[in-house]
């Protein structure tokens, strides 16, 4: 048996879907971070700008 695929390197990348609404969302400023968040809990980026805002705000 013989594999092409070096097994050390670990597992492929995982693509999540894309959410045009919520980049959307972000994009225009209509919604803050958190309730995009609160929207779309699996659009990571926005819990990635809530973490911003919270760090910007001396929160963490």
């Amino acid at each position: 048996m013989t594999t092409d695929k070096n097994r050390l390197d670990g597992p492929g990348p995982t693509h999540l879907p894309e959410n045009e609404e919520a980049y959307r969302l972000l994009a225009e400023d209509s919604l803050p971070s958190a309730e995009v968040v609160a929207k779309y809990p699996m659009f990571f980026l926005a819990w990635a700008m809530l973490a911003d805002d919270a760090f910007e705000a001396g929160l963490l």
